[in-house]
């Protein structure tokens, strides 16, 4: 059996199934066995299925917390393509901070982040009425640096050892979108 859900959001090329508490919920129910979840979830480590039952035994929302986000699948085909959304929202500070990634280096330079950043970010303003979207970078990736400042994100500041990659503390660049800000790029 495969895990199917109705795509929240579409763009041209991709759909966005939603993954938050209650899709959680529907897909560690019982009714799926691992090799389903490891193929929905584009795992060949089963540590890592491992690692994601273990984030939803511990639950996606604290009282002041909460994660939103979306598997970016083919429209043609329905395969995996990456994750796009919010990993940390605050909803009474309306905030979030934004996370995307790509499955595998096939699907880079093809344009599909920023085709998903259009939808997602207006979801975040519009749909999660958020104000303040943060997005932080490691230093020397230069395709997300990019990326961030073609959608009018504004450098912050640097948080120095602030992500742990291996064994080696790194520095993270920190970029935000205010929603008053992106209106005036919409017009």
């Amino acid at each position: 059996m495969e895990i199917l859900f109705t795509p929240v959001l579409s763009t041209d090329r991709m759909d966005f199934i939603l993954m938050n508490q209650s899709v959680y919920d529907q897909i560690f129910s019982g009714q799926y066995s691992d090799e389903e979840l490891m193929q929905f979830f584009g795992f060949s480590d089963p540590d890592l299925l491992k690692i994601e039952q273990d984030r939803h035994a511990i639950g996606l929302s604290t009282f002041n917390r909460t994660f939103c986000w979306f598997q970016l699948r083919d429209k043609a085909d329905g395969k995996l393509l990456g994750q796009c959304g919010f990993h940390s929202i605050f909803p009474i500070h309306q905030r979030a901070e934004l996370f995307y990634s790509l499955v595998s280096d096939e699907f880079k330079q093809k344009g599909l982040m920023t085709e998903a950043l259009v939808a997602v970010l207006k979801y975040g303003f519009t749909t999660l009425d958020l104000h303040r979207i943060e997005a932080l970078t490691a230093t020397y990736n230069k395709a997300s640096l990019s990326l961030l400042l073609k959608f009018g994100f504004l450098f912050e500041g640097t948080l120095r050892s602030h992500y742990k990659v291996g064994d080696k503390l790194e520095d993270s660049v920190l970029f935000s979108l205010i929603r008053t800000d992106h209106e005036l790029e919409d017009e």
